[in-house]
């Protein structure tokens, strides 16, 4: 048998495991030097939620019925049905809208307008409500400038109403301003599409312009 060959190098020693074991109230499981911390929760479950690191309930200590809503940066607890940027006080059979800056409570329907002014331009005052309605009784054409659309505008209704209080029955609507898309200005009128017989107009804005949904 030959002789017993050379024995190789001892190789390197790992490094030390871990030798301690600590637990901590809150954040994430870190390890420092040889000793792992773990949150207390992992180990025994949650036991409040202002354990959590991404839920603040401490700020404002919570009441009975609020709920966790997220703020963009953590969840934190607000009353229930509670929305952002919303502070009205509605009153019975209104409506939400947003006006462009905040969110407001309106009137469904407001209060027929009645004007009689048989001459000149009229320019329709808008209430609060989401559909404003007007009626004319005239016995000539009348000229109607609409609002300026707007993103405030968005979703509000105008129906022009004619009131036949003569053998001869109402008058012609001209309108002006931006319908269908398209701007009348000047002697260019928008004229229904019953051929200018006074039939009630009902006109829509989507922010941009008002659009003729109905005539009859």
């Amino acid at each position: 048998t030959g002789a017993t060959g050379i024995t190789g190098a001892t190789g390197a020693t790992g490094s030390a495991g871990i030798l301690s074991l600590t637990t901590t109230g809150t954040g994430p499981a870190t390890l420092t030097g040889t000793t792992l911390n773990i949150p207390t929760y992992i180990i025994n479950g949650v036991a409040s939620l202002s354990l959590l690191s991404d839920v603040n309930v401490n700020t404002t200590a919570p009441t009975a019925g609020q709920i966790l809503q997220f703020d963009g940066t953590k969840w934190v607890n607000v009353n229930a049905g509670t929305i952002p940027g919303l502070s009205v006080t509605p009153s019975a059979g209104q409506v939400l809208t947003f006006n462009g800056t905040s969110w407001v409570a309106v009137n469904q329907v407001n209060s027929p307008t009645s004007t009689t002014l048989n001459t000149g331009t009229i320019t329709p005052a808008l209430a609060s409500g989401m559909v404003n309605v007007f009626q004319y009784s005239n016995a000539v054409a009348q000229v109607v400038t609409l609002p300026t659309p707007s993103a405030a505008l968005a979703g509000r209704t105008i129906v022009l109403k004619p009131v036949f209080g003569t053998a001869t029955g109402g008058s012609t609507f001209r309108l002006l301003g931006t319908i269908d898309g398209a701007s009348y200005t000047g002697t260019n009128y928008y004229l229904p599409n019953n051929g200018g017989t006074e039939y009630t107009i009902t006109l829509v804005c989507d922010g941009t312009s008002w659009w003729v949904t109905a005539t009859r």
